[in-house]
């Protein structure tokens, strides 16, 4: 019996310990509450009052949260508590949005999550709520533009609300700009590889000559080619105004992927143009040797 009541009180114990966990809405209410310090004071005026007109505008109410932790709960399920314990979005007949942002700290993660009240789910479905996070709002974080990031989620997040876009729109739109890009890559890629092709049947067939040039150029090429492999990642960077880029943006970017296999591609082909065209005159001059 003893035992059981021990193991109650300590339940007891531990709910109460994660409920305090989770941060009490500050009064006056504010749609903006950024306890991490990530924006500067214009830029949290600016985005509250962006805020404020929405709600009175799309008669919902979007909140802003950014904390510098989670206390062991996952982002989707802080955001969710969050929601509950702040009453987001019951004022206006239960049509809330919560922006949950942690920043990234030395080893730890950053964490983005959006989440919606019931009345919201068909015009902001998960999909299109990952699109922004995605393609909107990492790629601004990651070259340190939070206050942009931010922004322009939130302009996006309005529009929907707003019925100015819907989200099958907007999913449509965005899968036509990757398309566009991948195109130009494509394109772009192809002219590259078709250039280096020529420049190797002009050293074959002799227009760079003296074999003494074609030497040089093979191994300029090969240079080239090693440089290309090594700095990959930042050539791609550059190539894409990204500040850093990492493997779960190659992974889940197909404007970035197609960037990085051309980069490795054209690389590779200028190694074997360098390879060809320092062997050549090494093979003549055995040849000449030998006989």
């Amino acid at each position: 019996m003893k035992t059981r009541i021990l193991i109650l009180i300590s339940l007891l114990l531990s709910f109460t310990i994660l409920a305090s966990n989770i941060i009490k809405r500050t009064e006056p209410y504010e749609f903006l509450n950024d306890y991490a310090g990530l924006l500067s004071n214009n830029e949290s005026v600016r985005i509250n009052t962006t805020l404020k007109r929405i709600s009175k505008e799309n008669k919902s109410e979007i909140v802003l949260l950014i904390v510098k932790k989670l206390n062991n709960y996952s982002s989707k399920n802080y955001a969710l508590k969050i929601m509950k314990k702040w009453n987001i979005g019951k004022n206006y007949n239960n049509k809330g949005v919560i922006i949950l942002i942690k920043p990234k700290y030395l080893h730890e993660k950053g964490e983005i999550f959006i989440g919606v009240t019931s009345k919201l789910s068909d015009r902001l479905p998960n999909r299109t709520i990952n699109s922004i996070i995605k393609n909107t709002i990492i790629p601004n974080f990651k070259n340190g533009q939070y206050f942009i990031g931010i922004s322009k989620g939130i302009s996006i997040l309005n529009s929907l609300l707003a019925g100015k876009i819907n989200s099958i729109t907007y999913d449509r739109k965005l899968e036509n700009h990757d398309y566009a890009n991948i195109n130009t890559i494509l394109i772009i890629g192809i002219l590259i590889i078709i250039i280096l092709l020529i420049i190797l049947y002009l050293g074959l067939t002799g227009y760079f000559g003296s074999l003494k040039n074609i030497l040089i150029i093979g191994i300029i090429s090969i240079l080239l080619g090693i440089i290309g492999l090594i700095l990959r990642f930042e050539i791609v960077s550059t190539l894409l105004g990204t500040k850093q880029l990492v493997i779960s943006l190659l992974l889940n970017n197909n404007t970035i992927k197609a960037t990085y296999w051309f980069t490795v591609i054209i690389s590779i082909v200028l190694i074997v143009i360098g390879a060809i065209f320092t062997l050549k005159p090494l093979l003549i001059k055995m040849k000449d040797e030998s006989s």
